[in-house]
């Protein structure tokens, strides 16, 4: 991510303008980190820097400047790419593993030349300390979802966050809309590299009665991983853990479910509830499912399945699904937490 290559002629940009914002996700060594530039000049050529001194007056190296970046130097050229026609630019890089717990400072350099003079604006600096894979969690406080979380099929369901949870509410199912060899149902996810222990509550109940499990069959909600480069028909690979519904022999219960080249195979496990802490785990090639009563207590690991074809980076997070057409279910999902 930092290499010493100087930001050079790019260290005269003008002063900040206020329409110019740059945003960034959580820092963690071994993990993706995504930064954002809005306010940009359409089609320009906008360059992301970094230093770990500080913000301030920086650097100025050509005669007659009127503004400067916002870092002190030494600052490093991490990367560079184009904006998009609207000014905005997205970067999305592994910050390397190695890195200390330091606090880094990064702004975006936009460069073009409308009518042949060079034109150079920045956005905001940031300053952020490197985190542990801890800040990977989230507890859904506030109205709004965190924008680190993506969504995949999001009118496949109604997403709300509220009173500290998450909450799905499928509106159709069945075919394939739903999690289930090349089924693909609701989605919010996040991207994470290398080994990791995910943790949520989760609650499945019929629509509108917290107190009521969902009807059967097949209606649950849960903790997904998957790689999201293998959707092509007939590659699909995941795993899930879920709680919810299963058959009239299991009307409450937690399912584990693999997925190789959309081929799955589960099982569902009777429980005296669809209210349960659920817990997924990737270790190399294999992702590991537990769970367990609210309240604490030993966790049941009830899966351990391989994933040899899974890369680096896989793809974590919530779901949930109905086989049938008439979904009824609704889930909620309290405060995901990230482990090693």
């Amino acid at each position: 991510m930092l290499n010493r290559l100087a930001l050079l002629a790019l260290c005269l940009a003008a002063p900040h303008a206020a329409g110019q914002t740059l945003t960034q996700s959580a820092l963690i060594p071994g993990q993706l980190a995504t930064f954002q530039a809005t306010g940009l000049a359409p089609n320009s050529l906008a360059f992301l820097g970094a230093s770990l001194t500080g913000t301030g007056g920086g650097p100025c190296y050509l005669p007659g400047a009127t503004g400067c970046i916002n870092l002190l130097p030494p600052v490093y050229l991490i990367t560079s790419q184009l904006t998009s026609p609207s000014g905005t630019v997205t970067y999305q890089l592994p910050v390397p593993a190695t890195l200390p717990l330091v606090t880094l400072h990064t702004q975006v350099v936009g460069a073009s030349a409308p009518s042949g003079v060079l034109v150079l604006e920045t956005t905001n600096p940031i300053s952020a300390a490197l985190q542990t894979i801890a800040a990977l969690g989230d507890d859904f406080e506030g109205a709004t979802l965190d924008p680190a979380w993506q969504l995949l099929h999001p009118e496949l369901a109604t997403i709300t966050q509220t009173g500290g949870e998450l909450v799905l509410d499928p509106h159709t199912g069945g075919g394939l809309d739903f999690w289930y060899h090349d089924g693909e149902g609701v989605y919010v996810y996040r991207p994470v590299t290398g080994d990791f222990t995910a943790t949520a509550i989760v609650h499945a109940h019929q629509p509108g009665n917290p107190g009521a499990p969902p009807a059967t069959s097949y209606r649950l909600g849960g903790l997904l991983v998957r790689d999201g480069s293998q959707t092509a028909s007939g590659a699909h690979e995941y795993a899930h853990i879920a709680t919810g519904s299963g058959t009239s022999a299991a009307p409450m219960g937690v399912e584990n479910k693999t997925t190789l080249a959309s081929n799955s195979s589960f099982q569902i496990h009777p429980t005296s509830s669809t209210q349960l802490e659920l817990r997924i785990q990737r270790r190399g090639a294999s992702i590991n499912q537990f769970w367990r009563p609210l309240g604490g207590g030993p966790w049941n690991q009830i899966a351990s399945y391989p994933h040899p074809n899974f890369g680096a980076t896989v793809q974590v997070g919530m779901m949930a699904y109905s086989s049938n057409a008439s979904p009824n279910v609704t889930v909620r999902f309290q405060a995901i937490t990230f482990a090693p």
